[in-house]
């Protein structure tokens, strides 16, 4: 899927409701996948659900790269 296009692939992560330990899982994944670009959002609740803070280890998306970097 990487190469298939030609062009770089940037894998898109929220961390509405993430917990740290899934979040560097999913991280390592993608790295051992080869993807090295990521946008990194907060994204928002599920329709209907109220916006928790406390549902996620990430308030907002700079906590998540800061995480990363």
């Amino acid at each position: 899927m990487l190469n298939y296009c030609g062009i770089d692939t940037m894998l898109h992560i929220t961390c509405y409701g993430a917990k740290k330990a899934a979040m560097l899982e999913y991280l390592y994944k993608a790295k051992d996948c080869g993807i090295r670009s990521l946008l990194a959002l907060r994204g928002d609740p599920h329709v209907g659900e109220e916006w928790n803070p406390a549902k996620s280890d990430f308030r907002y998306a700079l906590d998540l790269v800061k995480f990363i970097r």
